[in-house]
């Protein structure tokens, strides 16, 4: 693609969705954050090789259709995209899984202080693939990692204490901090500082085997300090399938 690829959005919808269940620029789908220059991701879903080698390796199902869009917007002349897609054609017959892959990014410039930020809220079936997670430091009353961790409320759950995270860097595989080691399932990418100095960070966690399913909901939320945050969360879920009604009373006796 591109030098600039955060001039070009890519856009995926299948099976003649009326919204795409991915639509954001190509940095931010491959977990290039905090308006940074391409830098190498080395995951089992996203790889980012150097010379803008943009490579998805999440499988991307559908009955009907799929229709895949790179959008350039740079206004130089010279700017070109090239792309491929390999897919995989069945009879017409075949009845594929009903999960189709969605991508969402977040973010807050800056978060609330000891509060949490939002990475999605989703209603239906389905199940979490992966995530990326991006700070940049503002608030230098604690370290980057003080924020009270990762949070899911899961099929309407309401205690945060059901599956809770204690550092920002635990749900990433790390301990005292992130630092960058790549790999298949979790890996620091992109970092500023180290340690207790560690002034910005981009990580990422692939599930695999281990995804998060949903049976009708799932609120992730990661706890925050006053910095700017940046999420992209990769999900699967049946294309109909919702949340239920709460079913609350009219009138209170």
């Amino acid at each position: 693609t591109t030098r600039k690829s955060e001039d070009v959005e890519i856009e995926i919808t299948v099976d003649g969705a009326q919204t795409p269940q991915v639509k954001m620029t190509l940095h931010r789908f491959f977990g290039i954050l905090l308006g940074k220059e391409p830098y190498e991701v080395n995951s089992a879903a996203l790889k980012v090789l150097l010379k803008n080698g943009f490579n998805c390796y999440f499988p991307i199902p559908f009955q009907k259709s799929c229709r895949i869009v790179l959008r350039n917007h740079t206004k130089k002349m010279n700017s070109a995209i090239y792309a491929m897609v390999d897919w995989q054609k069945y009879h017409d017959d075949t009845q594929l899984t009903l999960l189709r892959l969605h991508a969402q990014y977040t973010e807050q410039k800056p978060a609330e202080r000891f509060d949490s930020s939002l990475l999605g809220a989703i209603g239906g079936k389905g199940f979490v693939a992966g995530m990326f997670h991006a700070t940049k430091r503002h608030d230098m009353s604690d370290v980057i990692w003080h924020t009270g961790g990762d949070t899911w409320l899961i099929d309407g759950e309401t205690s945060p204490h059901v599956l809770r995270g204690i550092g920002n860097e635990d749900i990433f595989g790390y301990s005292y901090g992130v630092y960058k080691s790549p790999s298949d399932w979790t890996g620091g990418v992109h970092l500023v500082g180290e340690g207790p100095d560690t002034s910005e960070v981009v990580c990422y966690r692939i599930f695999g085997m281990d995804a998060i399913p949903f049976k009708s909901s799932i609120s992730v939320r990661m706890g925050a300090r006053a910095n700017d945050v940046e999420h992209v969360l990769y999900y699967y879920k049946e294309s109909h399938s919702r949340a239920p009604g709460v079913n609350s009373p009219k009138a209170w006796t």
